[in-house]
């Protein structure tokens, strides 16, 4: 699922984490600042589980790592399912690398517009 994720709202280069809780955010949450808060901050925490396990630091109950593993195939599907439904995302995330490295930089800086006016 992270894999998933990580290819939809990371372009590869550092701080994959943040980037990816910020933009997913975004996407998910939409424009209530709390949702997104409380989605930011799941992301963030589910990711770090990922990364115990990963890295051979998985110091976490059964349950708590499978806690981690529901929030990451929730928020993949949510993610797929606003992409596919809106189709200002759609065209985002189906055209060429400009456009998407441009709704993430808008992402990265607070404003949501998928496609900006010329």
């Amino acid at each position: 699922m992270w894999l998933v994720l990580e290819t939809l709202y990371t372009d590869g280069h550092g701080e994959v984490i943040h980037k990816l809780a910020t933009r997913l955010a975004w996407v998910v949450a939409g424009d209530s600042l709390e949702a997104r808060e409380r989605c930011f901050k799941a992301a963030k925490a589910a990711y770090e589980a990922r990364s115990d396990i990963v890295h051979g630091k998985n110091r976490k109950s059964q349950n708590e790592n499978t806690d981690g593993f529901k929030v990451a195939f929730q928020f993949a599907m949510r993610s797929l399912e606003r992409i596919l439904c809106d189709k200002e995302l759609f065209d985002v995330f189906t055209h060429p690398d400009d456009s998407i490295r441009g709704f993430f930089r808008r992402l990265d800086l607070g404003v949501w517009q998928p496609n900006p006016e010329p």
